[in-house]
Parts: structure tokens; C-alpha cells; sequence
């Protein structure tokens, strides 16, 4: 599917679908072209080089299936970026599945247009799309400005991701002091392996800003560079707080292998305290088993005598284990 949006000094930005409209913009001389294209992941998917004149160097990067890391390459005329955004699953927190689902968005930055390719509905081209629609002065600022709202829509993403995941560490750093489980071990488990995901694509993409808030290439102005190092900043708070949340899960696992070990021993000592009291008892049982004459043999109380004695002992070790406080 192709959208465009073009905007001529003076008039009002156009939309339109056709490829033919879109060729006799990127011929004008003057004018901001913006050219979102989503097309669906399989092998009948097309990547925009052939129709929109990308040149060779940049059709081999974007392919249809979109697996990159962030990057940033410079073709002379253009630039050639792959971004990623994020968003929240449905997964439940004892599920073990992942929290977050990752979405690469391959960008192609000139002097007087910028190209999106992704290969499903994304929510911040969609929101960028509208505001360019409704603000005119987005695209009068040129297409290096359409990039900055782009990346810093990206970037609230991550944001508010981010606040998910910290909710979801709090509560499972609680849920684990009351009650460790296994459930609870597969969930650390998740969310660390989500925390990993997110930091290996985030420090890339750090560094995109980073390239981009320098202005290292023509297409991008020196007046723009300031919304990138402000997308640059939303990043880097993020890459932070991954650090942290990382630090946090490490915590959280030493917390559960804790209470587990604890738990273990207080079982054990239960256990040992009762196989005592049991191995008291038999062996008078066996004392006496072997034909050894027990006091009172001739009386028919001999058997609750002997009963009582197991007893006796019994309540004696109890009291003996609770006064040393083993139980």
C-alpha cells in the first residue's frame, strides 16, 4: 500500500495513492515529498526502490523481510535508515511470553524527500501522516523535520513500554517476597529475555540519533538537529532505565533462589526434627522386640507402658528442639 504526502511552498500538502502522482513530485524542483509504503511480510512483498527511483545501493538494504538492526548509511545523495519501534503484547504476566513486539521501519532521507517502508500498520506513521496532514508548517520545515517526528514518536513508544515493565518488575519484586513459584521464576525469566531485546536495539539506535543530531549529511539541516538530540535524550533515558530494570530482574532472581533455599531448609528441619522423634520411638521399639524382657513383661500393662514411654520421649524432644528455638 503507498501513501503520499507532498507539500509546494504556498499550497496546501496533497495526499494521494498513485505511483504516477508521487514520480511527478520527486520531478519537481521545489517541495517536500513524503512516500509511506506498508506492505505485507511474505515474498510478494516489494521494497519502494524500483518505483521511486532509490538507487541500486539502497534496494539490496531493504528487503522484505525485516530483520536489521538500527543503522545509518550514507549514500552521497540520501541517507538510508533502519529504525525500530515497539509496543506492548497482551501477554499475561505467568505466561512466560513476551511483553513487547518489535517493529522495523526502513527510512530513506534526501534533501526534498523522505521514504518509510514497514511491513505492517504502524500507530506512529499513522499519527505523524495526520499531523503533517492537519500542521502544514511540519512539512514546510522539509523532510528532515517529517524524520524528527517520526523518530520521536518511535521514541515515546519505547517510553511507555518502559513504564509497563516497571510496573510489571515492581509487582512481581512484591508477589515474590509473599510467595516465590515456579511461575514466578518463568516470568523473571521473560522479562529478562525482553529487557535484552529491547537494550540490543536501543543502543543502536541511540547512535542513529546520535549521527543524526550532528548533522553529518546534507538532507539533514542545522536547524533540525535540535529535535534529534531531543529524541536522542528519550532514548538515552530509556537505555538507562533498561540498565536498570536489568540490575532489578538480577535482584529479583537472587531474591527468589533465596526464599526458595529458605524455604527448603525449613522443611528439612521439620523433617529431621520429626525423624528423630520417630527414630526415638523405634528404637525402643526394636529394643524391646528382641526378645529382651521388658520391665513389667508379666503384666498386661507392659504394652501401655512402653506406649507411654515412646510418648514421653517424644514430648521431651519437642520441648528440648523448641526451647534451642530448631522449631
Amino acid at each position: 500500500m503507498l501513501k503520499a504526502l507532498f507539500f509546494r511552498p504556498g499550497k496546501h500538502v496533497v495526499a494521494t495513492s498513485s505511483e504516477e502522482e508521487v514520480a511527478k513530485f520527486l520531478a519537481e524542483p521545489q517541495g517536500t515529498l513524503w512516500v509511506d509504503l506498508e506492505a505485507p511480510s511474505g515474498r510478494g512483498a516489494r521494497h519502494p526502490g524500483p518505483r521511486l527511483q532509490v538507487p541500486q545501493a539502497g534496494h539490496r538494504e531493504c528487503r522484505v523481510a525485516l530483520s536489521n538492526h538500527p543503522r545509518i548509511d550514507d549514500y552521497g545523495d540520501y541517507l538510508y535508515l533502519v529504525v525500530h519501534g515497539v509496543s506492548a503484547t497482551k501477554a499475561e504476566s505467568f505466561s512466560g511470553e513476551s511483553r513487547v513486539r518489535l517493529e522495523e521501519i526502513d527510512l530513506f532521507l534526501g534533501e526534498r524527500f523522505v521514504i518509510t517502508y514497514h511491513a505492517g500498520p504502524d500507530a506512529s506513521i499513522h499519527e505523524v501522516g495526520r499531523r503533517c496532514s492537519a500542521i502544514e508548517a511540519l512539512m514546510a520545515r522539509g523532510p528532515d523535520r517529517v524524520l524528527a517526528e517520526i523518530l520521536d514518536h518511535l521514541a515515546e513508544e519505547y517510553v511507555a513500554v518502559m513504564e509497563l515493565l516497571d510496573d510489571e518488575i515492581d509487582g512481581l519484586e512484591d508477589r515474590l517476597f509473599k510467595h516465590a513459584s515456579k511461575p514466578a521464576l518463568r516470568e523473571i525469566f521473560s522479562l529478562k529475555k525482553d529487557v535484552l531485546r529491547l537494550r540490543r536495539i536501543v543502543n543502536p539506535q541511540r547512535e542513529v540519533l546520535n549521527r543524526l543530531a550532528r548533522s553529518e549529511h546534507k538532507a539533514v539541516s542545522k536547524a533540525e538537529t535540535i529535535y534529534f538530540r531531543d529524541v536522542y535524550d528519550h532514548l538515552y533515558r530509556v537505555s538507562e532505565m533498561l540498565e536498570s530494570f536489568r540490575d532489578e530482574l538480577s535482584g529479583a532472581l537472587e531474591v527468589y533462589l533465596t526464599v526458595v533455599a529458605n524455604r527448603t531448609n525449613e522443611v528439612m528441619k521439620v523433617l529431621t526434627v520429626f525423624s528423630i522423634i520417630l527414630m526415638t520411638a523405634s528404637f525402643l521399639a526394636g529394643l524391646y522386640g528382641m526378645n529382651v524382657p521388658i520391665p513389667g513383661s508379666g503384666s498386661k500393662a507392659s504394652f501401655w507402658l512402653l506406649l507411654g514411654a515412646m510418648l514421653g520421649l517424644s514430648l521431651l524432644l519437642l520441648a528440648f528442639f523448641r526451647k534451642r528455638r530448631w522449631i
